[in-house]
């Protein structure tokens, strides 16, 4: 049953055209009983938080093997022309893949539009010296790379940043106190960006358009480990003009991806 409140809400997003950086389909190893995990799901849910479009991840690919998930996700989500594939990366230096190259030309025969990357799980390392070549071709074709903040440090982003200048770095579920680091890290790097997921300040929506970092805010949800609500409230009711909520609702990502262009292969 629908209640007033949930009906109010819904009625304010309508002219928002919400696109999340952050969900995964299939079933995780550490979902909690009851949780969503099939596309069918995740579709309903989208409809019923007014979410357009979604970047999305394989739960495979994240909890077992990168590149069955991969293969798994594209599967998955074929015919549904809003759910934009993530490809997981590990690093280019073992036999997994086969070349950088070869592995984003392939990426690329299939829609993928974003990379991420679960190196503490997958035991590597996202440094130069062991994953530099897979991270260049990324930055060559101008795809983002999403990083959950449980699977890096301040430190290793800014070393990413350094190196690769025009690869945007999305990181995700970062949590409210971490912006003692954002600010000097935005301040040294406008390819750094994060997601809306986890990072509940209280106007941190007004904060960042008048010290000029609202272009660094993300719409994610990090579903379904979080309902889409909590997202979709703080952007819907932040104290902000239509023309900011909409950058953060998915003009931002939008932005990032119109510089996608495979030809540079």
């Amino acid at each position: 049953m629908v209640t007033t409140q949930q009906t109010t809400l819904r009625g304010n997003t309508r002219s928002l055209k919400f696109f999340d950086c952050n969900c995964i389909v299939g079933k995780r190893a550490d979902r909690k009983e009851g949780e969503p995990w099939s596309l069918n799901s995740l579709l309903e849910d989208m409809e019923y938080f007014g979410i357009s479009e979604s970047l999305v991840v394989h739960a495979l690919s994240k909890d077992y093997d990168p590149l069955s998930g991969n293969k798994e996700l594209i599967g998955t989500i074929a015919g549904h022309a809003n759910l934009h594939p993530v490809w997981t990366i590990v690093s280019s230096m073992t036999p997994e893949i086969p070349s950088p190259k070869a592995f984003v030309e392939e990426a690329g025969k299939n829609g993928v539009k974003a990379f991420t990357a679960f190196p503490k799980f997958h035991g590597f390392s996202l440094a130069t010296w062991c994953s530099g070549g897979i991270l260049a071709e990324i930055q060559n074709i101008g795809a983002p790379l999403l990083l959950p903040f449980s699977e890096t440090t301040w430190d290793e982003v800014h070393s990413i940043c350094l190196a690769f200048p025009k690869l945007p770095v999305i990181v995700h579920t970062v949590n409210y106190r971490q912006l003692r680091f954002l600010l000097p890290l935005w301040k040294s790097h406008r390819n750094l960006f994060v997601d809306l997921s986890w990072f509940s300040i209280v106007d941190i929506i007004p904060f960042l358009v008048e010290n000029k970092y609202l272009d660094r805010l993300l719409f994610g949800t990090n579903y379904p480990s979080y309902t889409p609500g909590a997202a979709v409230t703080m952007v819907t009711y932040s104290n902000v003009g239509l023309d900011f909520k909409q950058k953060i609702a998915g003009d931002n990502l939008r932005g990032i991806l119109q510089n996608i262009n495979y030809r540079k292969i």
